[in-house]
């Protein structure tokens, strides 16, 4: 996967109607952003995706979003890093653990941003998620805060 127009198919695979081609596509994505930089060209259509409708193109949006924050040499995660906060409201708990599990990645090459995500972090009510996701959503939680010290 080295050329533009390759890339940018598999972008737009990833907001097509194929679920399992999608999520495998942003899979093969999230090991291309570990290892370069090709994506970050891309943070712009990562934003809007996660405005969409649909909570699966949503979280695939800030998946690769936040797989961009080793690469951000132009603040656009700065800029949007209310956006991705706004992740973690989101009504359905799997796109919430989804999106703990991203800001790791935000985490590790911008620590400038560590002090809004704990504000925030400090700020979540998991107990509105059912009993079973509540206890998972508060174990992220907790790894991200340690993860911060």
């Amino acid at each position: 996967m080295s050329g533009t127009s390759e890339l940018d198919e598999k972008i737009a695979t990833m907001v097509a109607r194929d679920p399992q081609s999608a999520y495998a596509t942003m899979l093969e994505l999230e090991m291309l952003s570990d290892v370069d930089d090709r994506l970050y060209a891309y943070v712009d259509q990562f934003l809007q995706m996660m405005t969409s409708k649909k909570t699966y193109e949503r979280t695939r949006g800030l998946r690769l979003l936040c797989g961009q924050a080793q690469w951000d040499r132009e603040y656009k995660l700065d800029e949007a890093i209310d956006s991705i906060l706004a992740a973690l409201d989101d009504e359905k708990a799997t796109a919430v653990r989804q999106a703990l599990s991203a800001l790791e990645h935000v985490i590790a090459h911008k620590p400038a941003l560590s002090a809004p995500i704990r504000v925030k972090l400090q700020s979540m009510n998991p107990s509105r998620y059912q009993e079973t996701m509540s206890g998972l959503i508060e174990s992220d939680i907790r790894r991200l805060l340690d993860q911060m010290r």
